[in-house]
């Protein structure tokens, strides 16, 4: 049986920008992002694989074709592997591009043109991340590739020193990661594309999936999709890239509007609570219900916030800042706060006005939490129509 092989033209693209190097700007980090819903496995990859050349290997789950080379020195499968099944990819020594190439399997997800990246969609990205003791590459790392818009790029470019991550409009974020000849486990959220566009990632997080805040946070530009995935390494004297338990999922809405960002811990009832808007963001439906749950059964109140942020605050994080509407108190009951917003009271119609941006986050008493006594949900980012 013979397969198609993955021909992204975004790969050349993606190996002049990072040969580039000083026209890539770097910015500062951000807080945390998180996408929210159901996670479905798309594809899953462990290397459980002979020794040798990894060109034509056809395991793991949720590909639509083997692997291909990328460069011209062939791509190896060594033992033993960082995620205990299996081996690991590695590629050669040497300053020549080298990599690897691999196509997703699409079907049954929502996609554009044959790619995933529908507007909506929400995925999370994983992977073991090292650059063996001796190693310095110009770049490496791992890439979202499709033939419909430049790559998302995750690892190190030149003249940054620091693995982070390359959006499709050639921006480079770094985060700090200690030791880059060590092991370390790399998680990412890319939540809302098409709307938010929203990147969070998480080095070494302790949970899957991880509810501390992430260590960057960042955006990538509309018009996103991937079908394929690469590792391409470049550059210096030996770039040497050990790459290992690679998984993507697609995160199902959860059936809430907007997207829920921030952090929330768990508060007296022993979980987090998670703030949901449903109905309508048109204002001119008056069909606007936030709810937030698992909660004390005690007072609380919902407000909204112009500003994105995440503060420590109580026993929680506020995550809605800037301008602050709060509405009238509400008393949980069964674990649940929910609220309908008149939009027609005076106060919101001159500030809720289609176009605007606001986070909505749930404030609830806990004196059975200790602390602080009160604690916090997660906020929902929107945008009223």
């Amino acid at each position: 049986m013979s397969f198609p092989k993955p021909t992204p033209r975004a790969w050349p693209a993606l190996s002049r920008v990072l040969a580039l190097g000083a026209g890539v700007v770097l910015i500062s980090a951000g807080a945390a992002a998180q996408g929210a819903g159901t996670r479905i496995p798309i594809a899953a990859e462990s290397f459980d694989y002979a020794p040798g050349d990894l060109a034509g290997a056809n395991g793991g789950s949720g590909f639509s074709t083997p692997w291909f080379d990328a460069g011209p020195v062939a791509t190896q499968v060594i033992l033993p592997g960082q995620d205990a099944i299996g081996g690991k990819l590695c590629t050669p020594g040497g300053d020549q591009p080298q990599g690897a190439l691999r196509g997703f399997d699409t079907s049954g997800f929502p996609t554009v043109n044959g790619e995933f990246g529908a507007d909506g969609s929400s995925f999370a990205f994983s992977f073991q991340f090292q650059l063996p003791p001796g190693s310095n590459p110009d770049f490496a790392g791992v890439a979202l590739l499709g033939t419909q818009s430049p790559p998302l790029f995750f690892g190190v470019i030149p003249g940054s020193n620091q693995f982070g991550y390359l959006d499709n409009q050639g921006t480079f974020t770094p985060t700090w990661v200690a030791s880059l000849d060590m092991p370390h486990e790399i998680y990412i959220s890319l939540a809302d594309v098409g709307g938010a566009n929203e990147m969070g990632m998480w080095i070494d997080p302790i949970d899957d999936p991880p509810t501390a805040p992430a260590d960057l946070v960042s955006h990538f530009g509309n018009g996103f999709s991937f079908s394929d995935l690469g590792i391409l390494v470049d550059g210096g004297s030996e770039n040497v890239i050990d790459i290992d338990g690679i998984a993507l999922e697609f995160i199902e809405a959860s059936g809430c509007l907007g997207t829920m960002r921030c952090d929330s811990n768990p508060n007296s009832t022993g979980s987090a609570a998670e703030l949901c808007v449903t109905g309508s963001l048109a204002v001119q439906d008056n069909n606007f219900t936030a709810s937030a749950e698992p909660v004390p059964d005690t007072a609380g109140i919902f407000f909204f916030g112009r500003d994105s942020i995440q503060l420590p605050f109580g026993n929680g994080f506020r995550c809605a800042g800037g301008e602050i509407l709060r509405e009238r108190v509400s008393i949980a009951s069964g674990g649940i706060a929910s609220m309908a917003i008149d939009l027609t009271l005076p106060r919101n119609v001159a500030n809720f006005v289609p176009g605007s941006d606001w986070d909505v986050q749930y404030w609830v008493r806990d004196p059975m939490g200790a602390g602080s006594n009160f604690n916090l949900s997660n906020s929902t980012r929107f945008t009223w129509e």
